[in-house]
């Protein structure tokens, strides 16, 4: 069908296969500045704060807090700014350009111009601040990890299993009922992608398949540099089809369900 669309209106179709849905996080607190400052002719610019970021329990959301009681400090007027800011730089993180879960943001300290102080300038401190502190933080990355289930008669589970080093299978299961073997394992969503077709090659309309959403978990190091470089092959792509960082817990797992559910048609 592509070819032929390209052939009769001359199109430039660029397919990219789907995506899974990484995100990052932080492992270890840290403190950060930002600071913006810039000077042309008669006009000044004037942001500046001291933030503290530290990592939370996985699932738990991101949390902004403000610990500025003196007007001295940072006017309160320039506080959402500031955090604005921050909320900013958590859809884009700094390894693989993904959405950044599970901080905690403080706003503990900063200072002001008496006239060249403005709301845009915080805006950019508290961005800076937040960039500089998570690449200090020991970020890393995020991969869905989704519980997949096979039933299949004995004879054909062996072949299956024997496909799962190559998808970075981790807790596994097995089961008999009813005259079949029920295999379970946490797979990578990315993993998983590549291997549906090869699955149901294997059991041949002789069992089935299913995966649902299970968690999400740190990515082995020794893939980190292969995701970080996809990622920058589709940003627009990424950002455009699954912009789901405002979305709630219950909601994603929804989407990802739905998304897995697909692969298998």
């Amino acid at each position: 069908m592509l070819t032929v669309c390209q052939a009769s209106f001359h199109l430039d179709i660029d397919a990219l296969k789907p995506q899974a849905l990484y995100k990052e996080t932080i492992r270890k607190a840290v403190k950060s500045e930002g600071r913006f400052v810039r000077q042309s002719s008669s006009i000044g610019r004037y942001g500046h704060c001291w933030i503290e970021l530290e990592p939370k329990l996985r699932d738990t959301g991101n949390e902004f807090v403000n610990n500025i009681v003196d007007e001295n400090v940072i006017p309160s007027e320039y506080i959402p700014s500031v955090h604005e800011g921050i909320q900013r730089a958590m859809t884009c993180g700094v390894l693989g350009k993904f959405p950044v879960v599970d901080v905690k943001v403080t706003l503990y300290n900063g200072s002001f111009h008496q006239s060249d102080s403005n709301q845009m300038s915080y805006g950019i401190a508290g961005l800076m601040a937040f960039k500089n502190g998570m690449k200090q933080a020991a970020p890393v990355i995020l991969e869905p990890i989704m519980k997949l289930t096979v039933e299949a008669a004995e004879c054909n589970l062996p072949d299956v299993i024997n496909e799962i080093p190559s998808m970075w299978g981790r807790t596994e299961e097995i089961e008999s009922k009813d005259g079949l073997s029920i295999w379970t394992a946490d797979v990578p969503l990315r993993e998983l992608m590549n291997f549906t077709e090869t699955l149901n090659f294997k059991i041949g309309g002789r069992g089935n398949c299913s995966a649902v959403f299970g968690y999400y978990d740190e990515i082995p190091e020794n893939r980190k540099e292969t995701i970080i470089h996809e990622s920058s092959l589709r940003d627009a792509y990424y950002q455009d089809l699954f912009f789901w960082s405002k979305w709630g817990q219950e909601d994603e797992e929804h989407y990802v369900n739905n998304f897995i559910e697909s692969l298998w048609e």
